[in-house]
């Protein structure tokens, strides 16, 4: 890895309403961009919204397609990566995926692989875990529920991943003090220290109306931040409210070479022959 700057922008949704979407995030993504940041991370689904509700398919979208188009443009537009949740439609299946492009293209795409409850009935999951090289670092992706997932963070360890982009459309109560008192807020900082990645947490913002589109009203917090490979917070949003916010932060290489070259660093201590495997030798079912 390499030193970087990232931004970790908590942005509004819209459902159906991409055009939208991709304005305010252009505007957030020249402030980032005025600040140095070369990789601009945005919340889970943020291009067609967040919404638990049959009509996912109706605002679901080729990859590549319209909106990824129009990022590309932007990212070139500002000289830096962006990272961008989108629902995605191929071969009639939805996906949760998240993108990262540049201005010459998309680098990779990571589909949602865990699927809480009541996410089943909306989109697909996905069945590849990806790292991708973004020049100045390998980066994973877990989205939302997904990170709660230790084998997944581990295997992205092994897969090379210095950097964990984690976005979100949680919608938890409050956000000042959320890192530091939510225990699914401590397992992403735990995610961090095991693996001696930089974490980027970042969740979609603001209240919306029951719609068409939804049956009832939905509320996210709008945090956002970074954490260190120690699991420490590097920056986070404090503001009152739930409205949108951005971090920008540094990232020092040093920091993880230093942990993952500690005797203590915990896959360096790994027994995974005393361990319990969950698939049996040839994979024909569970132990």
């Amino acid at each position: 890895m390499q030193k970087l700057k990232v931004a970790a922008v908590s942005t509004r949704n819209w459902i159906g309403q991409p055009e939208r979407s991709i304005e305010n995030m252009t505007g957030w993504g020249r402030k980032a961009a005025e600040q140095g940041a070369e990789l601009i991370v945005f919340p889970e689904l943020c291009v067609n919204g967040y919404m638990l509700s049959t009509h996912a398919w109706d605002v679901a979208e080729p990859v590549p397609g319209p909106s990824v188009d129009k990022l590309i443009g932007v990212a070139g537009e500002l000289g830096a990566i962006l990272c961008f949740g989108i629902v995605e439609r191929d071969a009639d299946v939805a996906y949760n995926t998240q993108l990262l492009v540049s201005g010459s293209g998309i680098i990779g795409k990571q589909r949602k692989i865990h699927m809480p409850g009541h996410e089943y009935l909306y989109w697909r999951g996905g069945f590849e875990v990806e790292t991708f090289d973004i020049g100045k670092a390998r980066v994973g992706i877990t989205i939302c529920y997904d990170s709660l997932f230790a084998e997944l963070t581990r295997t992205l360890y092994f897969k090379g991943a210095e950097l964990l982009i984690m976005p979100f459309a949680y919608n938890t109560c409050h956000r000042s003090k959320f890192m530091e008192e939510d225990l699914s807020a401590l397992s992403y900082r735990v995610a961090c220290y095991s693996n001696g990645f930089y974490g980027i947490v970042v969740n979609n913002a603001g209240a919306r109306k029951k719609t068409r589109w939804e049956t009832k009203a939905t509320r996210f917090p709008g945090w956002a931040g970074v954490i260190d490979p120690d699991g420490k917070l590097v920056a986070f949003t404090r503001q009152k409210g739930t409205g949108e916010a951005m971090v920008v932060a540094d990232l020092d290489p040093k920091k993880i070479a230093k942990k993952r070259s500690n005797i203590y660093f915990v896959p360096r201590c790994l027994r995974p022959e005393m361990y319990t495997t969950v698939w049996d030798s040839d994979q024909t079912g569970l132990l």
